[in-house]
């Protein structure tokens, strides 16, 4: 099930949309973003809260270093991301973070998260200033803010 979907032509940018009061049954990511490193555009303010989420393969899907289609890259910003009062009751994979080295997935925070059970906690790829505030996985309570950053030759997208 997809609740919400941004075009792809994004160039233009998004800004300032809440997501709030829903219940996600199963699927294949259930908040996913995506970009294409060709197209650019900024994605902040982005607001995400009080989801019941079921059974996923990924809770948190960033896949925002897309194989591009042309010879340039311009790799979208996406910063300024909220995720606020959200109970899961399992997920293969919590965080699938993959950004590319110049332009790393920015400030985003996940606050009053519970995660019942997981496989995998963290397959994260280029990104900064990730925050995890009262986040508990299982029964451990996570209070942090990470970075994960590749090295420039190990991206080659």
């Amino acid at each position: 099930m997809q609740i919400a979907k941004s075009n792809k032509e994004m160039s233009g940018g998004i800004k300032h949309v809440v997501f709030h009061d829903n219940v996600l049954r199963e699927g294949g990511s259930a908040f996913r973003f995506k970009a294409n490193l060709d197209r650019g555009g900024l994605v902040e303010n982005i607001f995400v809260k009080n989801f019941r989420v079921e059974r996923f393969k990924s809770l948190f899907w960033f896949q925002l270093n897309y194989p591009r289609q042309g010879e340039e890259k311009f790799p979208s910003i996406y910063r300024d991301i909220e995720f606020d009062n959200i109970i899961a009751d399992h997920a293969e994979i919590v965080f699938e973070i993959n950004a590319p080295v110049e332009q790393p997935l920015l400030d985003v925070t996940f606050k009053n998260i519970t995660v019942n059970s997981y496989d995998t906690l963290f397959d994260v790829h280029n990104a900064k200033n990730i925050t995890l505030d009262n986040f508990v996985v299982g029964d451990q309570r996570i209070d942090a803010t990470m970075h994960w950053f590749q090295t420039e030759n190990s991206d080659s997208q």
